[in-house]
């Protein structure tokens, strides 16, 4: 792509956003490899550990996580409930889908996700969707639109700005537009 190593060297100029990530999950062997391999980066902060979408909303309101590893199907809520409570709250966190049904995918991508893990997920994978993640997060901050799914784009009316994913080398570059995705 024509002018993607002058957009390589813009987003790398770019200082990056610590992360700070709660983790949902009602199986605690999913939370624990996900944790596990959150700890591997130097970047990542882990602010909070669920096992359903009631366990979240008693968090401390002072734990505003700005990514979220999240399931999808949990037992009385699932995690589209969650992402709701979330935005009646304010608070709009960049989310990785974390699951086993592929289902789910495209409302997930229509909720403004900025991955969809399908469990088993490899390393590779996993530091894939990190990576996403953290370049959302960053062109996000630096372009003063930092913030992640929208609690209206979870019910169906999306309103949260459109990315281009270009890819380069063995990463992706997001960058945001003036679009906003429908």
């Amino acid at each position: 792509i024509p002018g993607s190593s002058r957009i390589s060297a813009a987003a790398q100029a770019i200082e990056p956003v610590p992360l700070s990530v709660l983790i949902v999950d009602d199986e605690p062997i999913a939370r624990r490899r996900v944790k596990q391999l959150l700890r591997r980066d130097p970047q990542v902060r882990i602010v909070g550990e669920c096992g359903s979408v009631a366990q979240c909303e008693r968090l401390d309101e002072k734990i505003v996580p700005n990514l979220v590893f999240l399931d999808v199907r949990m037992p009385e809520r699932d995690g589209f409930e969650l992402l709701q409570s979330f935005g009646a709250r304010g608070i709009h966190p960049f989310v990785i889908f974390v699951t086993a049904y592929s289902m789910y995918a495209v409302n997930a991508f229509d909720a403004g996700a900025i991955d969809y893990l399908m469990k088993p997920f490899d390393d590779d994978r996993f530091a894939m969707a990190l990576a996403r993640a953290k370049t959302a997060l960053t062109l996000g901050r630096a372009t003063g639109d930092a913030k992640g799914v929208d609690s209206g784009s979870v019910s169906g009316a999306s309103t949260t700005r459109a990315l281009l994913q270009v890819r380069e080398d063995h990463r992706i570059v997001l960058i945001p537009t003036d679009r906003k995705s429908v």
